[in-house]
């Protein structure tokens, strides 16, 4: 009976399902960074340069103070709205101490976001665009 217990554990112990929530994380924010730098190239294509005001440090995407809001510049002409992290980004309305987390896009009236990206504007006149990952980080340059 103790032989059988002891097989019994040790096959549920190597047979569970492995987890893929980090891999599923990674796998949105590999798509987030894609869908801001396609938009980004669209952008850059309609009015001949990147928009104005982008650092030459990593800034965090997002609507808050000492980030750098791509949602007047991207949305909705080039896309619906700004991806957010899976495990970081938060899109809300009112005030950050007592936030409301809504769907509602980013131009609406009192709306903030932090996407839990970060973007800068190198001296070769590329952008790069980060996201923080569970194997470490993930960049995207765009030209």
């Amino acid at each position: 009976m103790g032989l059988v217990i002891i097989m019994l554990a040790t096959s549920i112990f190597f047979t569970r399902p492995k987890s893929y929530a980090n891999a599923n994380a990674d796998a949105e924010r590999r798509l987030g960074i894609a869908a801001i730098a396609q938009g980004l190239q669209e952008y850059k294509v309609k009015h001949s340069g990147w928009p104005e005001g982008i650092p030459d440090k990593d800034v965090a995407i997002d609507a808050l103070d000492g980030g750098y809001d791509l949602c007047k510049y991207l949305v909705p002409e080039f896309l619906q709205g700004i991806p957010l992290d899976p495990v970081l980004g938060t899109q809300y309305e009112s005030d950050p101490v007592n936030p409301t987390l809504t769907d509602k896009t980013c131009t609406e009236d009192n709306i903030k976001y932090f996407s839990g990206y970060t973007i800068r504007h190198n001296s070769d006149n590329s952008l790069a665009l980060t996201a923080g990952a569970t194997t470490g980080k993930m960049e995207i340059i765009i030209r």
